[in-house]
């Protein structure tokens, strides 16, 4: 399993090795990088990585215009910020650029390990602290749908109401099906459903007994 660590500092990513290597304890091929131009470097060479560990405030370029172009280039590879930003609109502008979690430097072991076995079993991590902040600084509906997607959530969405697979979902949205599976189970949380059809239903507007 091939997992890059980008971080400018060599004793961080020192403490993401071990770190990583309690939740596998299997052969990693750690890749390492100082800045946003090798990160991407790494990642044309090694397309088939488990996971990428970003920090935004590399030297090379902009964190939120980096980040982006970062995953757009490495769609197949879910990407976990990890930032000494504990700001939710940080947070909440990694998770709609597409990060599939942002996870602070000031967290505990437990909970930084914890949210990267999410990740690495195709899930979403979002901060509690980002939670609990939408929950007291936005409406319960937005658009007529529960509040909490991404924009990029939305966008699955949209195709799920196309009653599309998550298959023709990856390869439109140049996702990886996991990251596609992740962001279905997030948005049926939203939504408060537990299939595709119910999730159409509230978002068209039909009855569930229609």
């Amino acid at each position: 399993m091939k997992i890059l660590i980008a971080d400018d500092h060599a004793l961080y990513r020192k403490g993401m090795r071990d770190l990583l290597q309690q939740i596998d304890t299997g052969a990693i091929d750690f890749l390492e990088a100082s800045n946003w131009q090798a990160a991407l470097a790494l990642m044309a060479q090694h397309p088939d990585s488990a996971l990428a560990v970003i920090d935004l405030n590399m030297p090379g370029a902009e964190s939120f215009e980096s980040l982006q172009a970062f995953i757009n280039q490495v769609a197949t590879v879910p990407v976990v910020v990890m930032s000494a930003s504990e700001s939710p609109l940080d947070m909440k502008r990694a998770l709609d650029a597409g990060a599939m979690g942002y996870i602070g430097k000031s967290e505990t072991a437990a909970v930084m390990i914890s949210a990267l076995r999410l990740v690495l079993a195709g899930g979403i991590y979002v901060p509690p602290k980002l939670i609990q902040s939408s929950s007291l600084t936005q409406p319960a509906r937005f658009n007529g749908l529960p509040f909490g997607l991404t924009p990029r959530q939305y966008d699955v969405l949209n195709l799920v109401v196309q009653e599309k697979s998550n298959k023709a979902i990856a390869q439109e949205l140049k996702m990886s099906d996991r990251t596609v599976k992740a962001h279905v189970g997030a948005i049926f949380k939203a939504l408060g459903v537990i299939n595709r059809q119910q999730a159409i239903k509230v978002v068209t507007g039909t009855s569930q007994s229609d």
